[in-house]
């Protein structure tokens, strides 16, 4: 087919007719499927909320066991056997029966039991 033969009435040549109508049809083409999948991915947007709403609701039916750590038992107090000044620090230290200093014993109380 000879394209030398079609021109408008501007003077532009017919393959260059052609060549636009392709593009044309081309980005319509592509803009449809554009538009397409843009239509598809909000459904499947709209489905998976509802999805995750129903399984919300189910979840919450569901009674799990109370899997939950007891708290730990507090710690016995210690037992103070005698409360005396340390000679190297200055500070007031408490022991315990078996003579290991306990540390947690404030200072106040050191010394009230220091007298």
């Amino acid at each position: 087919m000879n394209t030398e033969q079609w021109q408008s009435s501007s003077g532009i040549p017919g393959w260059l007719h052609y060549l636009l109508a392709l593009a044309v049809i081309t980005s319509g083409v592509f803009l449809g499927n554009l538009l397409h999948t843009m239509y598809i991915a909000k459904k499947a947007q709209v489905l998976m909320d509802e999805a995750a709403v129903e399984m919300t609701k189910e979840l919450q039916k569901i009674k799990l066991p109370d899997y939950s750590i007891p708290a730990a038992p507090p710690k016995p107090t210690p037992k103070i056997s005698g409360c005396g000044k340390n000679s190297k620090t200055g500070e007031c230290q408490c022991f315990d029966e078996r003579g290991f200093v306990v540390p947690e014993v404030p200072a106040q109380i050191c010394y009230l039991h220091a007298e």
